[in-house]
């Protein structure tokens, strides 16, 4: 399998220091990137996402549902 990035999260949203720490590991690493987007009540409307990433002392927690994550049964980097 082919990692796959979005490539709106290639390009923006992110500060360089980010974008080495982690688009640098989808070629420096054997990973298998997936994008988890859809859930109940807004399928794959962005918008109406309520999944909420917090942090935990030095750990981050993410809280939500997806309905299905495709690659995710095989995958070792979740993007969210």
């Amino acid at each position: 399998p082919i990692p796959c990035v979005p490539w709106q999260s290639q390009t923006s949203g992110h500060n360089e220091e980010q974008a080495k720490e982690y688009f640098g590991r989808l070629t420096s690493e054997p990973l298998i990137a997936v994008y988890c987007v859809t859930e109940p009540g807004a399928g794959s409307d962005v918008s109406g996402l309520k999944t909420k990433a917090e942090q935990h002392g030095d750990e981050w927690v993410l809280n939500g549902n997806k309905m299905w994550i495709t690659g995710g049964g095989v995958a070792n980097w979740y993007l969210s």
